[in-house]
């Protein structure tokens, strides 16, 4: 007695609109895990529902995650097979500088303020070596070596040569032999030399915050918020971000708006293909 098994009849089915509204759901998440830079949590919500998604997208959130976590290998292979260009600083010796000073700045974006305070140590350092080089007073690889025995290589200073620089004698000679480079002995060897009076003055100024409020944050089971680096340093943290921002300026680091832009740029070519 059903009509619809007699000839020419007219089919009454439509398709189920269930599955693309969960897809249109997760795709509004995704978006937002974007542009809070979680792109971790992107590609998990993404997996399942892959068969609706650009691959482009998949690619680029994927590449996002490499970058966070400076995988230069893998994020430029997963760029490429996208068909996008992501890194605006290319050179070897420029990239670390920058991409580390993008990886503090979004820190600071999610108030991520503990993890913020304790990247400053390594930036600081890596654009102290920078500046010291490019001074063109001193080579510091004939100073230092790559200790290659433990788990991590670290920089040490190499006692027989640095005994016989001037330049080098601002600590206990005899303290050198096997110690690691710390960012205190390239403060030092910068208040030394003929350098730029503004380079100077931040990399002090940096090395008092540093002093302040890094250890505290590093060593202590405290609260870290924007009034407490606030009050520990005089600055808040937007204005320790610009400090380095200056300094890897004066370091010799072309950084353009555009390249400051970067993240937002990748996250608005994914948010093109979802």
């Amino acid at each position: 007695y059903d009509f619809d098994n007699e000839d020419g009849y007219e089919d009454r089915c439509t398709e189920s609109s269930v599955v693309n509204m969960n897809v249109e759901i997760k795709t509004n998440i995704i978006k937002r895990m974007i542009e809070s830079y979680d792109y971790v949590a992107a590609y998990q919500i993404s997996e399942p529902i892959s068969e609706y998604i650009d691959k482009r997208a998949l690619l680029l959130i994927e590449a996002g995650n490499a970058r966070l976590d400076l995988d230069k290998d893998t994020c430029s292979k997963l760029c490429e097979e996208a068909g996008y260009n992501i890194y605006p600083v290319e050179q070897r010796d420029q990239w670390n500088i920058f991409e580390y000073f993008m990886l503090m700045k979004i820190k600071l974006i999610k108030e991520e303020y503990a993890d913020f305070i304790r990247s400053i140590s390594p930036l600081y350092f890596a654009l102290m070596e920078r500046i010291i080089n490019r001074s063109g007073q001193i080579d510091l690889n004939k100073y230092i070596y790559l200790d290659g025995k433990t788990k991590h290589k670290v920089k040490k200073w190499k006692y027989n040569e640095v005994v016989k620089n001037s330049l080098l004698n601002y600590i206990n000679k005899d303290t050198y032999k096997d110690v690691i480079v710390l960012d205190w002995h390239y403060h030092k060897l910068i208040e030394k030399l003929s350098i730029n009076g503004n380079i100077k003055a931040i990399v002090k100024k940096i090395r008092d915050v540093e002093k302040s409020i890094r250890n505290p944050a590093t060593h202590s089971i405290i609260q870290v918020t924007d009034e407490i680096i606030k009050s520990a340093t005089g600055i808040s943290s937007k204005e320790i971000l610009k400090l380095f921002e200056r300094l890897i300026r004066l370091s010799g680091i072309n950084l353009t708006d555009e390249a400051m832009n970067t993240y937002d740029k990748l996250n608005d070519e994914i948010k093109k293909y979802l």
